[in-house]
């Protein structure tokens, strides 16, 4: 799981961001949670393969 969160960190590919926080989504670990809304909020995300909506 820390592979996935460096590589969610780096990447500056929304569309890879977007499969990277469905991977660390279905871990279910909670803290994960605020830097995957910051990137949202950021617009780093392909809101087209995962939206908000499936983090909330």
């Amino acid at each position: 799981m820390a592979f996935l969160s460096k590589l969610f960190e780096e990447t500056n590919d929304p569309t890879f961001a977007a499969f990277l926080i469905d991977e660390l989504l279905s871990f279910k670990d909670p803290k994960h949670l605020p830097r995957v809304r910051k990137a949202f909020e950021d617009g780093r995300i392909n809101t087209r393969v995962i939206s908000q909506d499936n983090v909330d």
